[in-house]
């Protein structure tokens, strides 16, 4: 997931989320579809799926994005700033999600400047000038 949520204006809300399925095996297909209305669902977003993506908000934006980073279920997600253009309920789904994921045994690695995205880190580094300067574990 990329901090600006890009995504192709043309295609439906449901489309952009099954862009990563184009390039799967077909069992991954019929799955990925399945997966994208469970996702859409999560991220509050189904009742626009037929929605071109230039029509959305950058809110909406964002999360198509994030079910689009998800519909394949990745084993290790990469998120920078993935809640940054969204209001605090949709973080709150965002998040939640994100813990349920973690709860799954994806491994999760965020960026972010959001002291509530970051309060659900078990681990959290610190940079200053390009150098990490410490590192808290929380159990």
């Amino acid at each position: 997931m990329i901090q600006e949520s890009l995504v192709i204006d043309n295609y439906s809300v449901l489309e952009n989320i099954l862009v990563p399925a184009v390039y799967a095996q077909k069992a991954k297909k019929i799955e990925a579809l399945t997966h994208a209305n469970e996702l859409m669902a999560s991220l509050n977003i189904s009742d626009i799926q037929n929605k071109k993506g230039r029509q959305l908000s950058l809110g909406q934006r964002q999360r198509v994005a994030i079910a689009r980073a998800l519909v394949l279920k990745p084993e290790i997600i990469l998120a920078d700033e993935p809640t940054s253009s969204v209001d605090e309920k949709n973080q709150e789904r965002i998040l939640s999600l994100l813990m349920a994921l973690k709860k799954q045994g994806t491994g999760i690695v965020i960026a972010s400047h959001d002291k509530q995205v970051l309060d659900i880190a078990d681990k959290k580094y610190k940079i200053t000038d390009k150098n990490i300067v410490s590192v808290s574990h929380i159990c």
